[in-house]
């Protein structure tokens, strides 16, 4: 951090004083103030926490120059600084760099922040000294001197914002097709730039038009050796210009005052833009490796039949080419045209892929998952490999890539292991439930002697024998131990009870009122029911059992605080429930289902323990036995219902017992529900 703060204020300064000097000597077209194209792309790359630095250089700057702190400073601080800032967030609004700079996006975002951002230090500027009482000038005065002001930071930032940029990323990654042609326009364009620009060959005064040579070579740059050699030379013809008008002004025969110097290298400042904006129009509409035309013919007769989507980038992550698969999956329009990776996907995909690419051009083969949305608007997994593409040197000139749509297999491969865990869990349950059945019905005989023996010990002893009130203690232990096996025996799914066809409703309304009795008054019970419900063959007393247990364990649940339960029972076709995470399954053979819902509006389950609610004997509340919601996993099981579980952290919980409706119970003409009532 240290050196990047030093590192920003040694250039913020460098610049600075440029500028500073080129404005006193009223050359400041030639290379503008080129402190906001430094100090913008500085935050770009390194982010807000240079801003120190950036103020300290100015402060700097203003003290040397101007020799003392005064109302000037202020002014001076915020023009440059206001500069800066808003040139820098232009250029990051929703837009990445991380690839470098040579997409249309990019810049259109130069050429916004050149503009725009120059106008608020002119404003700071022109508040001070053009709209002061003591200010004398004219409106046309104030405005050429209010152009002049915005054209010193435009000139300037399109000089240095472009070359600087494209540092982001490996130089040879925009040379071109060839460095050997790289090499020989950088020749050519520097002679020619010490010929326009000096008296070393041709004596001066000499034509303006010379200055024009470089130019030429400037643009058979940009249409051929790309955006990185083309904006360094953009650079080196201004700053050619630059000491060309501060080291003599008779250089030029047509060029003698300051008027004409300053159209003259507004002029290169002009055609240096433009030929800027070529080379990055160039690589989007050329292929920037001769290697790209060649896979794309190969891809053609090969990939153009797979099921995969395939597609090619090349060196700088532009991509080439597309199969019939891809176009189909992403929707074929966008892929008619050569388009960079950073335009193709959204800044969060791009961060996740980027990584991977570059380890592509690097020559690795990389495999990985990736989610994104395709043409039909849903999240699609893929199953994404990357295979490097070498030219005939051995270096890496791009990549294929090859993605399968694996949503179907993952979904699929969900369904399965959800069937398996049902499986399992309904094999454990049934085993547990034989295990807890034969022990509680050989505990119960066993209990049973014993509270008979204790009886009759206790009505045999005289009413003041001190044995009594043991025998007392021995009742009363019976009778939870008694409770205990009950409970055990709803958990095994073995009734002894008769089912026989039940008024689900009329049971809920007589349970809610018997229930309000006990439930806290912190716990308001609400119900709500379907219209023709059917009745169904349950064993009653286990009804009433499961109910009480499900809207006790959903009070207790709230600890204390205010807690809203509500009972829906209404029909459900079995069509209609995704059966997927339940943890029972209901008998395939019956298609209407009656479903008895409790919902509180409570913490709800973690994750973690929401798998284990059901086995015996578990509670996450210190004084429970942890049989109360596996007393109604065995009810349903002995019902050959299903049960379904929704619970989120902080939105509550939601239980819902399915019950199967036998045929001959079923209304002739169901009429549609849910008619609520409370």
């Amino acid at each position: 951090m240290a050196l990047r703060l030093a590192v920003a204020f040694t250039a913020h300064l460098s610049a600075g004083c440029l500028g500073y000097y080129l404005t006193s000597q009223h050359h400041f077209v030639g290379l503008g103030w080129p402190a906001i194209g430094v100090g913008s792309v500085l935050v770009v790359c390194w982010g807000r926490s240079i801003w120190l630095a950036l103020f300290a250089s100015s402060c700097v700057l203003h003290l040397w120059f101007q020799g003392a702190f005064a109302s000037r400073s202020v002014l001076f601080l915020a023009a440059d600084l206001s500069e800066i800032m808003f040139a820098s967030l232009i250029l990051n609004w929703r837009c990445s760099w991380q690839l470098g700079f040579y997409s249309i996006r990019q810049l259109h975002r130069i050429l916004l922040a050149g503009v725009v951002a120059p106008l608020f230090g002119v404003i700071f500027w022109k508040w001070g000294y053009g709209f002061s009482p003591a200010s004398d000038l004219s409106s046309s005065g104030f405005f050429s001197s209010s152009v002049l002001l915005w054209m010193r930071s435009a000139t300037g930032f399109f000089a240095l914002a472009p070359a600087l940029l494209g540092w982001l990323t490996p130089p040879d990654y925009f040379l071109g097709p060839g460095k050997r042609e790289s090499v020989l326009v950088s020749g050519v364009f520097t002679t020619l730039c010490v010929f326009a620009f000096s008296a070393w060959i041709t004596p001066a005064p000499h034509p303006f038009w010379f200055a024009l040579l470089p130019v030429v070579v400037l643009f058979w740059s940009a249409a051929r050796c790309g955006i990185f050699l083309t904006t360094h030379l953009a650079l080196m013809l201004l700053g050619a210009a630059t000491l060309a008008a501060v080291g003599g002004r008779a250089l030029f025969a047509q060029v003698v005052d300051n008027q004409q110097i300053a159209t003259a290298w507004l002029v290169l400042n002009l055609f240096a833009l433009c030929a800027v904006s070529l080379a990055v129009i160039a690589s989007r509409v050329t292929l920037a490796v001769e290697k790209g035309k060649t896979a794309s013919g190969r891809l053609d007769s090969i990939a153009g039949v797979l099921p995969q989507m395939v597609c090619y980038y090349d060196i700088n992550l532009v991509r080439r080419y597309t199969n019939a698969a891809y176009q189909s999956a992403f929707g074929g329009v966008e892929s008619l045209q050569p388009m960079a990776l950073q335009d193709l996907v959204s800044p969060a995909v791009l961060e996740q892929s980027l990584p991977h690419c570059q380890a592509a051009l690097r020559g690795a083969k990389v495999r990985f998952m990736e989610k994104i949305f395709l043409a039909d608007g849903q999240l699609h997994s893929l199953d994404r490999i990357l295979l490097p593409d070498f030219s005939s040197n051995g270096d890496t000139c791009g990549f294929f890539s090859v993605a399968t749509d694996m949503t179907d297999f993952l979904q699929a491969q969900e369904e399965r292991l959800a069937l398996e865990t049902q499986i399992l869990q309904t094999q454990k349950l049934e085993s547990l439930s034989k295990l807890a059945g034969r022990l509680a019905h050989e505990f119960n005989n066993r209990l049973f002697g014993m509270l008979g023996h204790a009886d009759i010990a206790m009505h045999a002893l005289p009413a003041d024998h001190t044995a009594l009130p043991a025998l007392h203690k021995i009742l009363e232990i019976g009778r939870e131990a008694s409770e205990l096996c009950a409970q055990m025996f709803a958990f095994s799914g073995h009734t002894n009870g008769k089912k026989i066809p039940v008024d689900v409703e009329a049971i809920v309304v007589e349970m809610t009122k018997l229930m309000e009795l006990s439930l806290p008054k912190e716990v308001r019970l609400f119900t709500t029911f379907a219209t023709d419900l059917p009745k169904v063959l349950v064993d009653e007393a286990q009804l009433r059992q499961a109910l009480m247990n499900l809207v006790q364990n959903a009070a207790e649940a709230a600890l204390g605080q205010p807690c809203e339960v509500e009972i829906q029972v209404h029909v459900q076709q079995r069509g209609a429930v995704d059966f997927h995470e339940s943890f029972l399954r209901s008998n395939d053979a019956h298609q209407t289902l009656v479903v008895i819902s409790v919902h509180d509006n409570g913490d709800g389950i973690d994750p973690e323990v929401l798998p284990r609610i059901f086995d015996p004997f578990f509670s996450t509340r210190s004084g429970s036995r942890g049989l109360g919601l596996s007393g109604v996993l065995g009810i349903i099981y002995g019902h050959q219902g299903a049960l379904l579980v929704h619970s989120k952290r902080g939105e509550g919980t939601g239980i819902s017992l399915y019950f199967p409706v036998d045929s001959s119970l079923i209304p002739t003409a169901p009429e549609a529900y849910l008619e609520a009532r409370q």
